[in-house]
């Protein structure tokens, strides 16, 4: 019968030492940043650092959007309704049919919101204080899109503002344009409101840089000039002006002085 073998202290290997890396956040948003979206994804499921760090990063957050509702079969938004977990994100937009309202989202949007950057609003009514949950938010679209508890004294500060066929009335434009001092880009259609709005615009978004206005929109020639002097970039109806279009310019100027002209021979007849 042979003999067993007796293992000694010798024989036993010693266990090799388990190397963790561990690396400052600041460096994995780094090597993140260079990885394609669905790389991304993968890391930001690998561990609670990495997660972390995706989380954490503006210009992470930035690559990813949240839509709500999560499943298209769901049709409405209200107190019932609980999102799967969400993840930090800068981009969120919700989605319903004919104006279907949303209800209470208290009881989460506020922490989605602490990072949302820009907001999609489309085919839902919902509440303003959807918009107050967001501290950050930056760009705001309205597409077929409208506000319940909402009245003249809320205001709403955003750098880029776009509505498609909502329905914001004349008080409430007026109060938004006091607040849109930081506004550069602005594109309104079926909107509808009166030749004043164009003066609010003037008066209180001097940072405005591009202006998009459909057809509904009663601009006069003076505010016309105005715009298309001061902006890089103004769009309404079939004039389209990007700074060079000097004729056009001309022609609004002419007219502007006639009109003038005209009001003063009018006063001494």
């Amino acid at each position: 019968m042979p003999k067993r073998k007796l293992l000694t202290d010798s024989g036993i290997q010693p266990k090799q030492p388990k190397i963790e890396i561990r690396l400052p956040p600041e460096i994995w948003q780094k090597i993140f940043l260079n990885l394609p979206l669905k790389d991304l994804i993968v890391a930001r499921l690998t561990c609670h650092r990495w997660r972390d760090a995706v989380g954490s990063s503006p210009g992470l957050r930035d690559k990813f959007w949240l839509k709500f509702p999560h499943d298209r079969n769901i049709t409405m938004i209200n107190r019932n309704y609980k999102p799967p977990g969400t993840v930090p994100a800068s981009n969120v937009m919700f989605q319903l049919d004919n104006y279907s309202k949303i209800g209470s989202i208290a009881a989460w949007w506020p922490q989605v919101a602490s990072t949302v950057t820009c907001l999609v609003m489309c085919g839902c009514e919902f509440p303003v204080d959807v918009l107050r949950h967001a501290p950050n938010l930056k760009s705001l679209h309205l597409i077929s899109a409208r506000f319940y508890h909402i009245n003249e004294h809320y205001t709403v500060s955003v750098e880029t503002l776009q509505i498609n066929i909502s329905a914001v009335c004349f008080k409430i434009w007026h109060a938004w344009c006091r607040s849109l001092t930081q506004l550069e880009r602005l594109t309104v259609n079926g909107l509808g409101v009166s030749c004043e709005a164009t003066t609010h615009l003037r008066q209180y978004c001097h940072k405005l840089r591009y202006l998009r206005l459909d057809e509904s929109w009663a601009i006069p020639p003076e505010d016309i000039a105005y715009f298309s002097k001061r902006l890089d970039n103004f769009y309404y109806n079939r004039i389209n002006s990007s700074g060079e279009d000097s004729d056009l310019l001309d022609i609004l100027e002419i007219l502007k002085q006639l009109s003038d002209e005209l009001s003063v021979l009018l006063n001494y007849c």
